[in-house]
């Protein structure tokens, strides 16, 4: 297995030959995880004595709320109700034109109805314009939107972001608005609880003396401490392995323990910048422009600053204190979440894994056996999704087509 500079460093090619944006690796498309920081991301701005995580999410709304349409993607969860309920509050209070929420039905998936929630949030925001769209095997990893995407683009990261492009159409000519990663953001510092602790606010739990302990220790400790977390593809092969799991000890290892140093370090990391990346490509296709108000610089700025280096609480905490007084209790305070998995693997990806020859990928970082195993599973992991769509497109021969269009 070579190493950063060798063939696992390099950047898949789109179909047109395009480099002007960050592209998977090959060990990245193998292995589906994306690790590390982007380099070249601006950093944030400098906190500004009283400008609260709040004021600074409606400021950077409100030139969003100036174009028509601005649509939101509206999926029910905690991150888009917050969103769709601070933009319409700023719509109200400055006199704008009131987003429009757009969602996507998957009516024949159980483990995807967010119906309940959906309706409590629109009727709490009193909304009377909500578009929703049904949809089947047309947002299949490999449906007719996904094809398209991957015939004009190549591969893009995640596997599943062709599928917002019914709702980027909506906003053509104008901006679609985005909660990207409010789950990383708000709920994946794995040193929230230290602060807590500390003043005993929280019971000690199992585990809480070794985080403790690793909080204080050098980086070399913690990045063997992330062995206990060790990934086990049975896709890749053990060299690939190897070498995804070195990297991800480093990623492990390098997560800040202060809240502050954490929201600057999130808002670098290479898998986000990818998504937007993606999510830029997709809407251009839809005559769109896509907005991400939670990587605003200065709301992450604002965020960073009022949590300083204990942060600003767990999840529910932090949604309460920005959402709180917009959203009903229960919505702010949920911890249930939809699966949309099922929507996506789907009749068109059934039939190509199960026919699928073994061809299109690397078989130095691909175990074509493994491969074929994990597509044969009644739900394989999305982190495969990415060498489907590759193998698909290598299967191909037409040249690139236009992106989606709605039609």
């Amino acid at each position: 297995m070579e190493g950063e500079g060798g063939l696992s460093a390099e950047p898949i090619p789109a179909p047109n030959g395009s480099r002007d944006r960050p592209r998977l690796t090959a060990l990245e498309l193998a292995s589906g995880v994306v690790l590390g920081q982007q380099s070249d991301a601006p950093p944030l701005l400098p906190i500004e004595p009283g400008l609260s995580p709040r004021a600074a999410l409606e400021e950077a709304l409100r030139p969003a709320l100036s174009r028509r349409p601005c649509v939101i993607g509206f999926s029910g969860g905690r991150d888009s109700s917050a969103l769709l309920a601070v933009a319409v509050h700023v719509a109200r209070r400055d006199g704008l034109p009131l987003p429009v929420p757009a969602t996507l039905r998957y009516r024949d998936l159980p483990e995807a109805d967010e119906a309940a929630w959906q309706e409590r949030v629109i009727d709490h925001l009193r909304l009377d314009e909500w578009v929703r769209i049904d949809v089947t095997d047309e947002v299949d990893y490999l449906g007719p939107v996904a094809q398209a995407a991957l015939r004009r683009h190549g591969v893009l990261w995640p596997a599943y972001f062709y599928s917002y492009q019914p709702l980027m159409a909506l906003a053509a000519g104008g901006v679609f608005v985005t909660g990207i990663d409010g789950d990383g953001l708000f709920g994946g510092w794995r040193w929230a609880r230290l602060e807590p602790l500390r003043r005993g606010l929280v019971r000690p739990a199992a585990g809480d003396v070794v985080r403790l302990a690793l909080a204080h220790a050098p980086q070399q400790v913690r990045r063997l401490a992330g062995h206990r977390h060790r990934l086990a593809f049975a896709w890749l092969t053990p060299e690939a392995l190897t070498e995804v799991n070195s990297r991800w000890f480093v990623h492990y290892a390098e997560e800040p323990v202060r809240w502050d140093l954490r929201v600057a370090w999130w808002s670098r990391l290479r898998g986000l910048a990818l998504a937007v990346s993606t999510l830029d490509v997709l809407a251009t296709d839809c005559r769109a422009r896509v907005f991400n108000p939670l990587l605003d610089r200065r709301f992450l700025g604002a965020l960073a600053g009022q949590g300083g280096r204990a942060g600003c609480g767990d999840r529910t905490a932090m949604m309460h204190a920005l959402f709180g007084d917009l959203l009903p209790a229960e919505v702010v305070s949920r911890r249930t979440k939809a699966t949309f998995g099922g929507g996506w693997w789907r009749s068109a990806s059934k039939a190509f894994a199960n026919d699928w020859d073994g061809g299109g990928v690397d078989d130095e970082l691909v175990d074509v056996d493994g491969l074929r195993a994990e597509w044969a599973t009644a739900r394989p992991t999305i982190r495969t999704m990415p060498l489907l769509q590759h193998a698909w497109l290598a299967s191909e021969v037409r040249e690139p087509a236009d992106g989606y269009n709605g039609g």
